[in-house]
């Protein structure tokens, strides 16, 4: 059998160790697509929650690269931190809650697509398995309250019906069972061998329930609340062998009421803030045979209150506020006998207190952060007989902390986040001799920690979630500045601010932090104007302003509070005209209006107060034609109507009332062709349709009512071959490619791409080598690709089937058009197929509304983009210099060796896409000067063609196919038999041919990344392949022996 050990070398190593295969949509060089810095280097959090001791170790939730939120177990130790079971295979989450130990077993509720049910687990990963499906989807949220009661588990759920109610479970399939409907339900509590539970009926409000199992003992304890109202039962608390709660019933609001589990015994015990305004009761804890709470008598405030049961022995315990301000006691909690909680004496803010049951014995334990607003200590657990909790301070932030019950005993426990930032500690627990624990380190992000009670044997379990966090640059096109780039980053640390970069790492640093502190100044709309760039940021004092950098920290500056005050005046829509700078901002005296600038706070002013007041003018979409702003606008008197700006207040005026009085003519989309301005609008008769204006009112026509019995909306206006296309939808075909010459009658449809009502809604049109190309956006339909076409019917046909993303960027550089895909990956395309290329491979690109994350930077492109490891972050690209001069031999068979000769060749065998007629070929080596690759199946004489890093090379001479028969007839013949297909252990190999020579195999990943290489000699043409440790998914395994060579999709389960 084939063992092998599952390899965490380096891309560089793994390039000498393995063979590597890289599909045509998934390729990519390291020495051409570069990180220009990751600039947020906080770790990803993997979110653990949910945890839960089981068989002493600790199973939670939480979430890593590959996959979603799924259930995970923890020993303590690195190793033994692992996936317990990928119950919703691969990034999607399956939401594990609910968790609870009921026989020795644990029990969950979890989701798949396929519906969501009770999952139990031994704590292995094939003992883990679905106890019965209750309801339809991955909805956990419609199971919850998992309960013990008689040895049997409870619950509230959805089952596939709809029907909402409470259920009940012995472990099996068949012993899980609905008992009795509720339209709401929640609070279990058991007591006297009875579950007591909050719910709501057909009949009546939520109320107290109580239940022996069965649907005839699950009867209503009193309705405390007559009818249909709630009387909202909380705060569910056993003391004396009686339940304790807080409810409301019509006269009085939220008061203390007690229940023996009959109507009878279901009374107020006292109406502590008498005037039915309720006492505001939370934090119950039972100490020293008396039952703590807080509550507000409305003289006291929200004070700590004691009850014995009765409506004499509840009493206001102390008044730690004085007066009728509140302490706000919470966090109540026993240990050592004391009672401890966090209070606000009014001085020092919420601290730690203590109590040994007597109000002189009621005191400040110590004030964590004196002279401050309080450290709010809470998550109280008790390990190796002293109290763990966090805590925040100014300094520290919030961190562990521990405490013997006296105040030097109390001190910091771990600063696990130095700095102000803080770790929050939180879900601590403790597991046999351990504190498992959930905390920030800033270096791994929130992830599971374990402690033995020292500080130094306080650690991370495991960085389940491995990389760092996305700094989301973004920018716009403008923003290079003296071949420097600028934009907007995260750092994690200061917010969203100015960056700038020279190309290389050292030469990407934040500018300025505009906003200090974490909160950021969000720089946007970049604009480059008068070797400047102008900006729209919040300072965090003048709310969202007009911005200047020139690149210098000191010349990086606030042009004109032009909102004065912290709303900000939201500047949007830059655009140059008359050697100024025109956008629409909005201040309280006037609404949002045009206004301008010359680059200083005097020469920034109002053009016009269109509308006037302060009311909007709703200016959109500023265009410049004819040396004059057109846009358009609301006066107050007319709708969203055409106006014309030459800069002044006087010559700024209505053009044309397209839709009269007050409807909205809403012109948009506007372009300029011909010397003329096409623009869509509505004029009440015709919706959205295509008009067009040569500045004059009566220029300003209807050019074609495109769809009489609708909207057409043209959109994605270009120019081509002295005409104007653009989509339109006609009514009949759905939104096509259309054509323009500026008359109705040659305003037709080019090409109904998908045929009959439905849309190919062609967009980024774009020119390119004297043809027009397009996008078709339609997921799992033919026409979806890169198109072309010269204007006719006949010559509008499509390039290359890729699934472009929807309304996504792309880029026109070096005669090439640069795009993102839907699946997120950068290609380019020169307008072949075989042109066609993913330069992107692994990366992710992101791209967010209203930003340019794609833009040309000298001689590179930049982009952003994820690589699963440090985030969304900024990468460039820069063109390969490479030259493919040769191959030999010009003839051969599959499985032979041939060799591309040429220059500059660089990077790993899986950067390089070899295809010899269309068939992609196993590239097996790579030095500066030749490529050694082997002849692929199914192979007919024709070009090789050499793709590196989005560019393309073809050979002058053809590939000659031998006529070898023996090979031939070979590779006709079910030579090889694999199976099982899927598996999940051993792959089984039978050869029909076989020889003595060595089977050489190889397995890919989806991303074309080798995962095993092996060669063994055969054993009577049979051969086991074990694959138990790989990941599930899917996998190319490739062979090779003798002359044959072979391939087969290979799926791991």
């Amino acid at each position: 059998m084939i063992k092998y050990q599952r390899k965490t070398a380096s891309r560089g190593i793994l390039a000498l160790l393995f063979t590597c295969l890289f599909v045509s949509y998934s390729y990519y060089s390291e020495a051409q697509v570069t990180l220009l810095k990751d600039i947020n280097k906080i770790g990803v959090n993997s979110s653990p929650t949910k945890l839960t001791a089981f068989q002493n170790k600790v199973y939670f939730v939480a979430t890593d690269r590959t996959h979603g939120a799924e259930l995970w177990i923890s020993d303590g130790t690195e190793v033994g931190t692992q996936l317990s079971k990928d119950i919703d295979i691969g990034t999607s989450s399956s939401n594990p809650s609910e968790l609870i130990v009921f026989n020795d077993q644990l029990y969950f509720v979890a989701g798949t697509p396929s519906g969501t049910g009770l999952w139990v687990s031994d704590g292995t990963e094939a003992g883990t398995q679905l106890v019965k499906r209750i309801a339809s989807g991955n909805q956990r949220e419609l199971i919850k309250n998992i309960t013990i009661f008689n040895n049997k588990l409870y619950f509230f759920g959805n089952d596939l019906d709809g029907q909402v109610g409470l259920w009940v479970s012995d472990g099996t399939e068949t012993g899980t069972q609905f008992v009795k409907a509720f339209s709401n339900a929640r609070s279990f509590i058991v007591l006297n061998n009875q579950l007591f539970f909050v719910a709501e009926d057909s009949t009546h409000g939520e109320e107290l329930w109580v239940s022996d199992g069965t649907t005839n003992g699950t009867q209503l304890v009193k309705d405390i609340h007559p009818g249909s109202f709630n009387s909202r039962p909380t705060h569910l608390t056993t003391y004396n062998n009686r339940l304790y709660f807080s409810a409301e019933n019509g006269t009085l609001s939220a008061e203390l009421w007690v229940s023996d589990g009959t109507e009878a015994g279901t009374q107020l015990v006292k109406d502590i803030n008498p005037g039915g305004l309720g006492s505001e009761l939370t934090n119950f804890v039972v100490y020293n045979n008396r039952l703590y709470f807080s509550a507000n008598d409305g003289t006291h405030g929200q004070e700590l209150w004691v009850t014995d049961g009765t409506e004499a022995g509840t009493l206001l315990f102390k008044d730690i506020n004085t007066g009728n301000e509140s302490s706000t006691p919470a966090q109540l909690f026993v240990f050592n006998s004391k009672l401890y909680f966090s209070a606000d004496e009014g001085i020092s803010g919420a601290e730690l207190w203590i109590s040994d049951g007597t109000q002189a014995g009621t005191n400040m334990l110590r004030d964590l952060n004196p002279l401050a607003n309080g450290s709010f200590p809470t998550n109280f657990t008790i390990y190796k007989n002293q109290l763990y909790f966090s805590a925040t301070l100014d300094q520290q932030g919030e961190e562990l902390w521990v405490s013997d019950g006296t105040a030097v005993g109390t001190q910091l426990f771990k600063d696990i986040y130095t700095g102000s930032e803080g770790s929050a500690p939180n879900q601590l627990l403790v597991v046999g001799q351990q504190l498992f624990l959930v905390a920030n380190d800033a270096t791994h992000g929130q992830e599971l920690w374990v402690s033995d009670g020292t500080n130094t044997g306080t650690r991370l379990t495991k960085d389940i979630y491995e990389g760092t966090n996305s700094s989301k640059p973004v920018t716009w096109a403008s923003a290079v500045l003296n071949d420097q780039l600028y934009f907007a980053a995260n750092d994690g640390v200061k917010g969203f601010e100015l960056w700038v970069s020279d190309g290389t790492e050292a030469g990407t640093q934040l500018l300025k932090d505009i906003n200090s502190g974490k909160s950021g100044s969000s720089p946007v709309r970049f604009f480059l104007w008068n070797n400047k760039i102008y900006f729209s940021a919040d300072d965090g004092i003048h709310g969202r302003e007009l911005w200047v950098t020139d690149g210098t920290a000191n010349g990086t500056q606030l042009i004109k509070d032009i909102n004065p005050g912290n709303d900000g005046s939201n500047l949007e829509d830059f655009i140059v005209f008359n050697n100024r700078l025109f956008f629409v901002a909005a201040e309280s005296t006037h609404g949002r209006e045009l206004w301008v600038t010359d680059g200083t706070e005097a020469g920034t002013q109002l053009v016009k107060d269109i509308n006037p007041g302060s009311s909007n003018s709703s200016i959109f979409e500023l265009i410049v034609y004819n040396n004059k702003l057109y846009f358009g606008a609301r006066d107050g008197v007319q709708g969203q109507e055409l106006w014309v700006s030459d800069g002044t207040e006087a010559g700024t005026q209505l053009v044309k009332d397209i839709n009269p009085g007050v409807s909205d003519g809403r012109p948009v989309n506007f372009h300029v062709f011909n010397d003329q301005l096409y623009f869509v609008a509505d004029n009440g008769t015709q919706d959205e349709e295509l008009w067009v204006t040569n500045g004059t009112e009566a220029g300003t026509q209807l050019v074609k009512d495109i769809n009489p019995n609708g909207n057409s909306f043209p959109s994605f206006f270009t120019e081509y071959n002295g005409k104007l296309y653009f989509q339109a939808r006609e009514g009949t075909n759905g939104v096509e490619l259309w054509v323009t010459d500026g008359t109705e009658a040659g305003t037709v449809l080019v090409k109904d791409i998908n045929p009959g009502t439905k849309s190919s809604a062609p967009f980024n049109l774009t020119v390119l080598n004297n043809q027009l190309y397009f996008f078709v956006y339609v997921p799992g339909n033919q026409p979806a690709g890169i198109w072309v076409s010269d204007g006719t019917e006949a010559g509008t046909q499509r390039v290359f089937r890729v699934l472009p993303e929807r309304g996504g960027e792309r880029l026109v550089y070096s005669n090439k058009i640069y795009f993102v895909s839907d699946g997120g990956g950068l290609w380019v395309t020169d307008g072949t197929a075989e042109g066609t290329l993913s330069i992107g491979g692994e990366l992710k690109v992101g791209s967010n509304n209203f930003t340019q994350n794609l833009g040309v930077w000298g001689d590179r492109i930049y982009f952003g983009a994820n690589d699963g490891n440090v985030g969304l972050e900024f990468y460039v690209y820069t063109t390969p210099m490479f030259t493919f001069t040769d191959f030999s031999p010009k003839s051969g068979s599959p499985g032979d060796e041939v060799t591309l000769t040429g220059s500059g060749f660089e990077g790993a065998t899986g950067d390089y896409l070899v295809k010899f007629n269309g068939k992609e070929a196993l590239v097996t080596s790579v030095d500066n000067n030749q490529i050694k690759v082997i002849v692929p199946d199914e192979v007919t004489t024709g070009k090789v063609t050499l793709a590196f890093a989005g560019v393309l090379a073809t050979s002058n001479e053809d590939f000659t196919l031998s006529t070898t028969t023996n090979v031939a007839d070979l590779l006709n013949q079910d030579i090889v038999k694999i199976f099982p297909n899927p598996t999940s252990e051993v792959l089984h190999l039978e050869l029909n041919h076989y020889t003595n020579e060595k089977v050489h195999i190889t397995l890919y990943n989806s991303l074309g990344k080798p995962v095993l290489h092996a060669q063994q000699r055969q054993k009577n043409g049979q051969l086991d392949l074990e694959i138990s440790t790989i990941p599930v998914g899917n996998y190319i395994l490739k062979a090779k022996w003798g002359n044959i060579f072979k391939s087969w999709k290979v799926i791991k389960r």
